[in-house]
């Protein structure tokens, strides 16, 4: 907060103080800036804090502590009790400006359990694309890692990088085999992870791999997989044995393999070399070679790069530089090129099957061509579609019709497209970071509360406050050299670049810019290491030939072995005394006083271990900290006294030290060749690596401060990264001093279960963790820091932020994602872990605010499902749990319940006093929609985020839910906290109107509003109906909107516990001349009955927004088909001899019966009464279902038919007779094949 007022000779400073906070309501503000922007200090301990923009003499008044010196830069001490202080700073113009001070207990400012990472890495450049066996989740490629998205929308999921164990983020390949586990082909490696999450990694340290860079797979249909490699062809058999061809011991005329694909008779087609050569080589099945060259053949180029079968026994070739060729079954070669067709490029590089008989093809650099059945081209590039490169390297159909395309060159990048059947093209190309390049060598941050980010290779990109990214490289902009160096802001909004051959640029807030150059200016040298403020309007620059000076009035002084003692040219590192004067980095360091006297100091004349320096640091006490290149960290004094640090002497993990950066605590940030380190300003380490973090790489280009406790990291090729510590001191600089206090020094918990759901419903699992995690993420919101929320977690490497990379701070129990990492496999949640978490939340002791408990997942009338199978947690269980909790404690609980059947807890045994329960359901079913994102506990939670109360934010949900149509009219949300277990009742509310979460002190950020331009109208059958929508923001920025179609079918299609079967329709809009307004069109109109239509959006903080609904009615049409019900769950999908087939049955709804059956390749149908009770179907004998939830358990041997089995479930309500009564089935199939 800042004002000014005219100015006053009053020598009384309580008087001052006094009239000061009569005038603070009324008086404008004044440009006083301080540093830290958010400090943050330990109870009794000081920390240095400056001001900045003031004049004359300066008055520092602090509320509690007290303050020594005087000046722009004073030392703060702080109290000896936690809590909120303010200073108030006066100067000689009238200026005045509080700052906030946070004052912690000991050894709570960071810590590595409350770490929270944010990545962003550059993953446009995509690779490689496939779809999953269930069809729900696509596979994506990237030289940034592997990305999991949604089938149907693209919506990313997670991504999967070396932090997970994958050997290297650059994925080229994958293959799915066939027990549900994935292999993955990198340019370090192979590595495979089974259906438990569980990883191993193969590469030349552990098999005969022939090279750890890994170009194709492909499976060999008995278990085993083909591995193409640079050096050569690898074949790991199902039993783990390793074979390896190359030129030395086979006819394969290349060891660079390309590309990989089976001849449908047990053999394999394989492409090889380059453009200096190559060919295309057949192994067959009975292991003989046939190679085509372009001398024994038509093959027009000698390098394979790309191969697809045609369907009738021929195949299609892509070649380096010899276009398409297509080899025929009979023998008959057609061959197309840039000179005798409409192909723009000879390089092919995908290629892929239409379905209609044509083929598309992906080019190197001339875009996508669709060869059509009928030999008419389509062609696809930058300049006509908005394909964001022109080298195509994978494609791949989805189920609609359509084709995803994954584009991307070096240094440009590219993204996914997906082209849907309709002709719609939707890019997803950086949702999440628009980060040009992995490798981030100077990061800085801005004056709105973004950064600046330079990389070594694609230029400069502004990452501003509200999630948007500017790129500017020498493409698209005056930047004169994409690799930058260093970064300055100029404090006028613009920002000084040091690049490498570029020379030094000016990029002001006009957007303007200035290149300074040895040609146009006394700059000695294009390559520029290092640039610091003067103090004077100036600028100090460090090149590869000496130190100049850039003064305010443009004039320039340049320092070199010429006119100065200097024994080398090159300027690595600048640093500011503080006192006008410089300290120098070259062959040891130099300290340039302000009146011009120097004075050097190097391994022979001083206590500098080596000479070799590459970062500097003033250390706000006149001291000076150094980053060696092998001697560690070192410190000197304002009285030359030296310590140094190092791997010996301390936690340092590594001795070359390679940037530093301040903290807000008085303490030092450390980027080492080998981890993050933090030292504090009461001499305690804290260590940040790849294996006990989320830190993306122990490389440490570059580090930035983000004045509120955190900083941002550059992480050797593996992007930009932002380590945070919790919400409170961000909050703190946004709620009044009372709320802040109580953030500061109050006490609370929350326990959040998530048990592993039951049934089959559209990408049912990602959309339970959305919920669990969105409620984590609500939490951390309001000031919920990691070590006040036990997560209990059957999945260890869930993501709460969004960014698709792992949170592995998050889940406490029952496997955390650091027990993962080291090979400890998943497993279910038991009622042991649940009173674990209990057993937390009592030692926590006595609370300030309520202890909330949060389940999400799936129940049973009366009871919590822990697992899918037989592990529940009764009411009863729960009750005892919670009353054992408050007797101990004495605290108040709320109690949260997303899972359908939930409001039948209440009143048996769930409800007591002092207790809030609150469930997203009666006795009947919950639902939700759109990856979750549509739910009771969705909207509910951006309430409580909003800072409405446990009440209020109830009522406006269960309102709401109404308003949706089928089927969530039909769920009733439930509210008990009288005690009396009758939810919903009139004295119900009085003790949950009492509580917000974590107090209740309103919206912490921008609200997305949402105003629908569409009205509520009939449509009629394959109508095109255009949807509008208008949507605004506060503050922060809308990344993207779409609107949720509810389709009677997708209404219908509803599994057991209201998940849906089929994904929802979704119609991604997009901003139109007028950027408030989101438009698009649907024309998916077929059953009769309503289509409701919700307009959605997600900021860049990834909260989203609903709006009211509409309702789209298609009067006359067929009705939708009869509901489907669950499937049985078979433990795989395809099954070989001395495998075991086990199917288990879901949990049987109350009131219903159910009747069991398989049907073999033939057509022969078997029911089942009792396990592996097999009995052959006559047509009128249907024997109810009465054993456990195994059906079936039976190994796999050689005299069962190979082929397709289908496992069915029925079920219908009790005393109905089954054959008679079609209309009331619920029918469940699945597929499996036995090989």
């Amino acid at each position: 907060m800042k004002m000014k007022f005219p100015p006053l000779t009053i020598h009384n400073p309580i008087v001052l103080v006094l009239l000061w906070f009569l005038w603070i309501s009324a008086l404008p503000a004044a440009d006083l800036i301080f540093t830290p922007a958010a400090p943050s200090v330990e109870a009794g301990k000081q920390i240095a804090i400056a001001v900045s923009g003031a004049r004359g003499q300066i008055t520092w008044n602090p509320s509690k502590g007290q303050v020594q010196g005087i000046g722009t830069q004073v030392t703060y001490i702080a109290p000896d009790q936690p809590g909120l202080d303010v200073v108030t700073v006066f100067d000689n113009d009238g200026n005045v400006g509080t700052l906030k001070i946070t004052i912690t207990a000991t050894q709570t400012i960071t810590s590595l359990e409350n770490a929270n990472w944010e990545v962003f890495t550059n993953r446009s450049h995509i690779q490689a694309v496939a779809i999953s066996e269930g069809g729900q989740t696509l596979l994506v490629g990237t030289t940034g890692g592997l990305e999991q998205r949604d089938a149907q929308t693209g919506e990313l999921k997670k991504v999967l990088t070396n932090l997970d164990g994958l050997p290297n983020n650059s994925v080229r390949a994958f293959v799915i085999d066939k027990n549900e586990g994935l292999w993955i082909g990198t340019a370090g490696g192979l590595a495979h992870i089974n259906a438990n999450a569980t990883l191993k990694v193969f590469n030349q340290d552990n098999t005969i791999l022939p090279s750890n860079n890994v170009s194709a797979l492909l499976e060999d249909g008995q278990g085993g997989i083909w591995v193409g490699t640079e050096n050569g062809l690898a074949h790991r058999h199902e039993d783990g044995r390793w074979e390896v061809f190359n030129q030395d011991n086979s006819q394969l005329p290349n060891n660079g393999i390309n590309a990989l694909i089976t001849d449908g008779q047990g053999g394999l087609w394989i492409g090889t070399g380059d453009f200096l050569g190559g060919g295309l080589a057949h192994l067959s099945a009975s292991h003989t070679w046939t190679v085509f060259e372009r001398d024994n053949s038509k093959l027009p180029d000698h390098g394979i790069i790309s191969l697809l079968q045609d369907g009738a026994g021929g195949i299609w070739i892509g070649t380096w530089y010899g276009g398409l060729a297509h080899m025929k079954a009979d023998g008959d070669w057609d061959i197309f090129n840039k000179s005798n067709s409409p192909l723009p490029d000879n390089w092919i590089v995908s290629l892929f099957l239409d379905g209609n008989g044509g083929i598309w093809i992906g080019t190197s650099e001339g875009g996508l061509a669709h060869l059509k059945a009928d030999g008419t081209w389509e062609i696809l590039n930058k300049d006509n579609s908005p394909i964001p490169a022109n080298r195509i390297n994978a494609i791949i159909a989805d189920s609609h019709g359509g084709i995803w395309i994954g584009t991307g060159s070096f240094p440009s990048g590219g993204g996914l497209l997906h082209f849907q059947a309709d002709g719609a093209l939707n890019l997803f190309n950086q949702e999440a970071s628009g980060l040009p390049h992995n490798e981030v060598t100077a990061v800085i941050k801005d004056s709105h509360g973004g950064v600046w980010v330079g990389t070594s290779e694609n230029g400069l990109a502004h990452f501003q406050a509200d999630g948007a990214w500017q790129i500017f490289n020498t493409n698209n902009s005056q930047l004169p050299a994409n690799r930058i160096n260093t970064l300055l802001a100029d404090n006028n909004g613009g920002i000084w670049i040091g690049t490498s051959d570029g020379g030094l640029v000016h990029y002001q807030a006009n957007d303007s810019w200035e290149i300074f150059t040895p040609d146009n200016s006394e700059l000695p040298d294009t390559y520029v290491n290092a640039i610091i403020d003067d103090s004077l309007g100036g600028i100090w620059v460090g090149t590869d030939s000496g130190l100049i000076q850039r003064r305010a009035d443009g004039t320039w002084a340049l320092f070199n072995p010429d006119n100065f003692d200097m024994l080398y040219n090159s300027v690595y590192a600048i640093a500011t005394d503080g006192y006008g004067g410089i300290w120098i980095a070259w062959e040891g360091i130099t300290h340039l006083n302000a009146d011009g006297s120097w004075k050097s100091f190097n391994k022979d004349n001083s206590n500098l271990p080596d000479n070799d320096v590459i970062s500097l640091l003033r250390d706000d006490r006149g001291g000076l900290w150094i980053g060696t290149y092998e001697g560690g960290l070192v410190h000197k004094d304002a009285s030359d006294n030296w310590e140094i640090f190092n791997q010996d002497n301390s936690k340092l993990p590594a001795n070359r030290i390679n940037t530093l950066t301040k903290d807000n605590s008085g303490g030092l940030w450390v980027g080492t060749e080998n981890g993050l380190a933090h030292f504090h300003a009461n001499g305690s380490w804290d260590i940040f690596k790849t294996n006990n973090s989320g830190l993306p790489s122990n490389w440490i280009n570059s580090l930035h401060g983000d004045n509120y406790g955190g900083v941002w990291i550059g992480a050797g090729l593996s992007g930009l990264a932002h380590l945070t510590f919790g919400q409170k001191s961000t909050l703190c600089t946004q709620v009044n001093a009372t709320d802040c206090e109580a953030l500061i020094t109050g006490k609370r918990a929350a326990i959040l279960v998530h048990p592993r759901g039951q049934g089959q419903g559209y990408n049912q699992a990602v959309s339970i963790e959305f919920m669990a995690s969105h409620a984590y993420r609500t939490l951390q919101s309001r000031g919920y820091e990691n070590d006040e929320i036990y997560f209990l977690s059957y999945k260890p490497d869930v993501d709460t932020n969004g960014d698709g990379f792992v949170d592995r701070n998050v889940v406490d129990g029952p496997i955390t994602a650091f027990d993962l990492s080291e090979g400890k496999p998943p497993r279910d949640l038991t009622n042991a872990d649940v009173q674990q978490a209990f057993d937390w939340a009592k030692e926590k002791g006595k609370l300030e605010q309520p202890l909330i408990v949060i389940f999400v997942d799936h129940a049973l009338t009366g009871k919590l499902r822990l697992d899918p199978f037989s592990e529940v947690l009764t009411a009863q269980d729960l009750g005892r749990l919670l009353d054992d909790y408050q007797n101990v404690t004495q605290n108040p609980t709320i109690v949260i319940l997303e899972a359908c059947h939930t409001g039948s807890l209440i009143g048996r045994g769930l409800a007591g006093p002092n207790r809030v329960v609150i469930t997203s359901t009666g006795e009947n079913q919950a639902y939700y929609d759109n990856l979750g994102s549509f739910s009771f506990s969705k909207f509910y939670f951006d309430n409580l985020r909003r800072g409405e109360n446990f009440f209020d934010a109830f009522q406006t949900v269960k309102d709401k839910l109404s308003r949706y149509g089928h089927p969530f009219n039909k769920q009733i949300p439930q509210l008990d906290d009288d005690g009396d277990g009758q939810a919903n009742g009139s004295r119900d509310g009085r003790l949950a109107r009492k509580a917000c979460l974590n107090g209740c002190f309103g919206a912490l950020s921008g609200e997305i509003t949402l105003e629908a331009e569409t009205a509520s109208s009939n449509v009629t059958p394959g109508q095109t109906f255009p949807l509008s929508v208008r949507a605004g923001i506060t503050e922060g920025r809308i990344k993207r909107v779409w609107a949720l179609v509810l389709t009677p079918e997708a209404s219908k299609q509803r599994n057991e516990e209201g998940f849906s079967l089929i994904p929802t329709p979704i119609v991604n809009l997009q901003p139109g001349s007028d950027s408030s307004r989101w438009q698009g069109t649907f024309n998916g109109f077929q059953y009769k009955g309503q289509y409701v239509v919700t307009f959605m959006a997600e900021d860049n903080e990834g909260f989203i927004t609903s709006s009211s609904p509409i309702v789209l009615t298609l009067p006359n049409g067929p009705e939708v088909p009869a509901t489907l019900g669950q499937p049985p769950i078979a433990n795989q999908t395809a099954y070989h001899n001395d495998d075991t087939l086990r199917v288990t049955l879901p949990a049987l709804p109350e009131g219903q019966v159910q009747y069991v059956a398989v049907g073999l390749p033939d057509g022969t149908i078997f029911v089942l009464a009792k396990q592996n009770g097999f009995e052959p179907f006559k047509g009128d004998n249907l024997p109810a279902w009465q054993g456990s939830e195994i059906a079936i358990k039976v190994p796999i041997n050689a005299e069962l038919p190979r082929g397709q089995y289908t496992l069915y479930l029925l079920r219908v309500p009790q005393g109905i007779e089954p054959l008679n009564n079609r209309e009331l089935w619920k029918l469940g199939n699945i597929q499996f094949t036995v090989e």
